[in-house]
């Protein structure tokens, strides 16, 4: 995404490139932004807990160890 969002690598910055920018500013937002359900800490999406089952809370890998036992 961060290549995809770098406008100096163009010759000519269109509104297309405006809005692709956009987009990827906003995910890169959306992803950096998660809140531990358990401890209520924000952290990005690479420090929360994976899980197949979409029924379990979001917690982050320290939570979700703790809770584990």
């Amino acid at each position: 995404m961060k290549h995809n969002s770098d406008l100096s690598r163009l010759a000519i910055v269109t509104d297309k490139d405006l809005k692709r920018v956009k987009k990827y500013q906003d995910a890169v937002e959306h992803l950096s932004s998660f809140t531990c359900e358990q401890c209520h800490q924000v952290k990005p999406l690479s420090d929360m807990y994976e899980t197949t089952n979409r029924v379990e809370r979001l917690l982050c890998q320290q939570c979700a160890e703790k809770s584990a036992g």
